[in-house]
């Protein structure tokens, strides 16, 4: 939802934004540092391949509003997209009352997919680029199913204490019959990529499309 608003208020790929202290907040682990200037496409694709929550702060940033008004425009289109169980506190999700449901979960996952700006990030496992000093930079995926057996199209990974491990994925099968699996309050790190695949290899190895 957050890539979502975004890509709503976008100032520009090419627009530079420097990281700031205020951008830092616990969770996760930070590819951007303080002090660096990155464009903003590159900050979009930090937030959601590497689940970059100081990125995904300094992507709100970008857009000219507060952080308030940011996460009011993230319920608003919850609401205009029919999601009746979810509701927005702040854009990483990090806080406990952030809330969701599987269905919702998935429904969102659907839309965001779609979206090609969106679909071009969670499909990569891995994403290079300079910073505007010139400092090389490897974005490596959270989601480790890019090397399992399953065909992993786009995918997003979560966690906070509250939800567990949580992982929404849009999976290939042998024909053109792609499904989008969501596993949430998976017990590790590694079980929900697991728990993923075991349910995606089972609808996909027993589900018949007509």
């Amino acid at each position: 939802m957050t890539a979502l608003v975004f890509l709503d208020n976008n100032p520009g790929w090419d627009t530079e934004i420097t990281m700031e202290e205020q951008d830092e907040i616990n969770g996760g682990t930070n590819r951007l540092l303080r002090g660096e200037t990155v464009k903003v496409k590159d900050v979009f694709y930090t937030a959601l391949i590497a689940s970059d929550n100081n990125a995904a702060r300094a992507l709100v940033r970008s857009t000219g509003l507060e952080e308030s008004d940011f996460v009011d425009q993230m319920n608003a289109k919850a609401k205009k997209l029919s999601l009746e169980n979810t509701s927005f506190v702040d854009p990483t999700g990090l806080q406990d009352n952030n809330k969701s449901t599987a269905l919702d979960v998935l429904t969102l996952a659907k839309i965001a997919f779609e979206n090609k700006n969106i679909n071009d990030a969670v499909s990569k496992a891995v994403y290079n680029f300079e910073d505007i000093s010139g400092k090389n930079h490897k974005i490596v995926s959270t989601n480790k199913l890019f090397s399992s057996f399953l065909d992993i199209k786009a995918g997003k990974t979560g966690f906070v204490n509250a939800s567990g491990y949580c992982l929404v994925a849009e999976v290939g099968g042998a024909g053109e019959e792609d499904i989008i699996s969501v596993v949430l309050g998976s017990d590790s790190h590694d079980s929900h990529f697991q728990d993923l695949k075991i349910l995606s290899a089972w609808v996909l190895e027993n589900f018949t499309w007509s």
